[in-house]
């Protein structure tokens, strides 16, 4: 795992994100992001990415959308 480069770095940032990767994978993760600003967009994007997935998942359907479903099924 020593000396990752971009590639098998952005493999792990999920994973790194969601604080799912062990000690070596984090310090590695770690190191490349420190010097690469390429994986560190990638990182922030992925970031961006998971707040609006989390914003859309408060979304609410409005209360006819059942009746309307049913109506047009029946």
């Amino acid at each position: 795992a020593y000396g990752m480069g971009c590639s098998q770095v952005r493999l792990l940032l999920s994973a790194y994100r969601d604080k799912m990767t062990g000690p070596e994978e984090t310090q590695v993760v770690e190191t490349h992001l420190e010097s690469c600003s390429d994986c560190q967009e990638m990182l922030s994007q992925l970031n961006q990415m998971c707040l609006v997935l989390r914003t859309l998942d408060n979304l609410k359907a409005p209360p006819c959308l059942w009746q309307d479903i049913k109506r047009r099924l029946d």
